[in-house]
């Protein structure tokens, strides 16, 4: 286990603090001059600036505490928030900035508004999202690869420009441009085999990677209008986004057939939606409404799937590493047009103040076709390197109809009762068809039609028993019925290409319940009790086999909060609950039944010593022990780890205008998991400065 020493953290925040203090009087002083309207009255304006910084004392795993707390470890600092408003007797601007270094965030956003006819909303913000790129651990061997640096992190941004306008009696327009992206790398859960096992055999732990570069550019236009009778809406969008992304990952790494492999992903796709709704109120008792919305996609893809001696090889077929049954693609294009109209009818009926009904009704049409075109390549048991081009054709489409239908009865004093079922059917068919491009002999011709039910019914209820003291309860059950009918397979009966087409129909049920019971035992203190049943069976049926019970799901959910205050200087915050989550499988010999069984909890108090002074501390807690070593046929299966923290924060206000922060926190996590590959203790220090204007 490594000890990480803490760097120092920015010291830029002492410049920005002047910056921002002296352009923050200048702008008070000119709007002040300025005046805002022919009297020459004074605009309010007023601000805060708040800088901030903070630094970990680490021992353990860099890369788990950062993706834990999603903060760098060696430190951050700079701009926490940057408040601007002015107010004038026409107009408003308000700005709100931040800049901190070490956790790569950044932002700008603003709004400007011209009494209640415009306005002008923009912005731009950047930020770091940390990830722990470590793989799996194999505790009879303790085997565990950290054959690359797992400290990763992706840097999102959004920019947008939105600006509305509102003339008087008139629809009201308003046009939006927001671009989002995602780039650099994240962890991976597709991981690598090894056969550095302990003689037990190959063991998917080598870690793996994603690397990441996406761009979305959204345009909408949209107007709407109101009146005391009607209201309307209608709207374009458009989008393109553009992926660049590879999965990278390492098999049998520190072995002769050591191989990298690189899945690369190359769309780009667009993207057009017109949507409009009408809603009209024909009498105080009943309101309908109506609205559509059409679509159109379209994607083109390339991409490969290499290996080679290193990540973004080049296609080699005389690779000194490879083994029988690699599997590769080459030369990947294609694209897919996507054609979907919806369409739905709305309405509220309120017979008598009792009862009120909203019944819906929700029509579905998709139309898909793809195809592409791509050479795969496989390593035969002679290692000779075989390569077959080859093109694939896939048409669906599917109609679905839903319907709705919500009650809701008050007529009894201190109860409320409520319904809502919800049925929806959808059927359709797939064709595919994958040939081989230079004989056109086809290898897989496959015709599916399926249909899809689902049935859901929630009841609720909600009893007022006294003053300060309401109970609530609710169910629902939730089938989804799904049915294949494979009338044309090429494929033989025993053949592995004929999943999933051997499935004749699978069956979804479940059954979910709560209670919740809110106390105020007195005016000082206060409970929130809930308890959560769900149970949840999975079914299903193979040509040639009779039906079967996949999966059965129960889980218990206990959870309480109080809040306390004795005094007007003191309160208290608790939370907690209790998780029992169980997956049992008739395959529990090979893999196991899967416990998620946890406990969580919470506790916040804070006290105010003084005018000047508050103290505020928290605590944390989280243990799961459902770790099963099932090793010797398969993986282990489940988690075992805990993390706790204790946080104390000083908060003192120097004046009216000056406020001070100092926060210190105590972290530990254990992960059993990983062999306590990934554990860490740190201790975090955060300081802040407020200054309002």
């Amino acid at each position: 286990m490594k000890t990480h020493r803490a760097t120092p953290f920015v010291l830029g925040a002492v410049f920005a603090v002047a910056g921002s203090l002296h352009l923050a009087a200048a702008g008070k002083n000119a709007a002040d001059a300025i005046g805002d309207d022919a009297n020459n009255t004074p605009a309010l304006v007023e601000g805060t600036v708040s800088i901030s910084g903070g630094g970990t004392f680490l021992r353990g795993n860099r890369a788990a505490f950062e993706q834990r707390y999603c903060t760098a470890k060696d430190g951050y600092g700079g701009l926490e928030a940057l408040r601007y408003r002015r107010e004038g007797a026409h107009s408003t601007l308000a700005i709100d900035s931040h800049l901190i270094a070490g956790d790569a965030d950044y932002g700008l956003n603003g709004l400007w508004s011209r009494d209640e006819d415009a306005y002008l909303d923009f912005g731009y913000r950047k930020y770091r999202v940390f990830y722990d790129g470590s793989g799996g651990y194999f505790a009879p061997s303790a085997s565990f690869f950290p054959i690359y640096d797992d400290k990763l992190h992706l840097d999102r941004e959004r920019l947008w420009l939105e600006a509305g306008f509102k003339p008087a009696d008139l629809p009201r327009l308003k046009l939006r441009y927001e671009r989002l992206t995602r780039k650099g790398r994240k962890s991976s859960s597709e991981w690598g085999d090894t056969n550095l096992s302990g003689n037990r055999g190959a063991r998917a732990i080598v870690p793996s990677f994603l690397e990441l570069d996406e761009t979305r550019d959204i345009f909408t236009l949209d107007a709407d209008h109101e009146t005391d009778a009607y209201q309307w809406a209608t709207g374009l969008r458009y989008e393109h986004s553009s992926i660049d992304n590879a999965r990278q990952n390492l098999r049998r790494p520190q072995e002769p057939a050591a191989r990298a492999v690189t899945s690369t992903d190359v769309t780009t796709s667009d993207q057009f939606s017109a949507h409009g709704f009408f809603e009209r109120r024909f009498s105080a008792k009943f309101l309908a409404s109506a609205g559509a919305i059409t679509t159109t996609l379209d994607t083109n893809l390339e991409g490969e799937r290499i290996y080679g001696t290193d990540y973004n090889a080049t296609f080699d077929p005389l690779l000194a590493s490879r083994q029988v049954g690699d599997l590769g693609v080459r030369d990947l294009t294609g694209g897919t047009r996507l054609k979907q109209h919806v369409f739905n009818l709305n309405a509220v009926y309120l017979p008598s103040a009792k009862w009120r009904i909203r019944p819906a009704l929700r029509f579905e049409n998709l139309q898909a076709d793809g195809m592409s075109s791509f050479i795969a390549t496989n390593v035969a048991n002679n290692l000779a390197t075989t390569q077959l081009g080859s093109e694939a054709v896939t048409e669906k489409q599917e109609n679905k109809l839903t319907g709705t239908l919500e009650i809701r009865y008050t007529g009894r004093p201190a109860w409320s009762y409520s319904f809502r079922a919800e049925w929806s059917h959808a059927e359709g068919d797939l064709d595919e068809l994958l040939f081989t491009s230079s004989t056109g002999v086809t290898q897989i011709e496959r015709a599916t039609d399926y249909a899809r039910s689902v049935h859901k019914y929630t009841l609720a209820t909600q009893w007022y028993a006294r003053p300060g003291l309401t109970f609530t309860g609710e169910y629902f059950y939730r089938l989804r019925l799904n049915d294949y009918d494979a009338i044309r397979d090429s494929t033989a009966a025993t053949s592995a290409d004929r999943y999933p087409a051997f499935i004749t129909n699978q069956d979804f049920a479940t059954h979910d319940g709560n209670v919740r019971a809110t106390w105020r035992a007195t005016s000082a203190l206060s409970f929130v009790t809930r308890y959560d049943l769900q149970y949840s069976i999975i079914t299903t049926s193979f040509i040639g086999r009779s039906e079967i019970r996949n999966a059965r799901l129960t889980a218990h959910i206990l959870s309480e909060s109080i809040t306390w205050t004795p005094h007007a200087r003191l309160y208290v915050l608790a939370s907690g609950n209790i998780t029992y989550d169980q997956l049992a499988t008739p395959a529990a010999p090979f893999v196991l039944n899967s416990d998620n069984n946890y406990v969580n909890a919470s506790l916040s108090t804070g006290y105010v010593l003084n005018e000047k002074t508050d103290i505020v501390a928290d605590a944390t807690h989280f243990r799961a022990r459902n770790f099963s070593d099932n090793s010797a046929i398969s993986l282990p299966y489940g988690a075992e780890l805990e993390t706790q923290s204790l946080s104390l924060t000083g908060i003192v206000r120097h004046s009216e205008n000056l406020t001070y922060t100092l926060k210190y926190r105590y972290a530990t996590h254990t992960d059993v998991t990983s062999g306590n590959q990934n554990n860490f203790r740190a201790h975090s220090v955060y300081v802040k400065t407020d200054y309002k204007f």
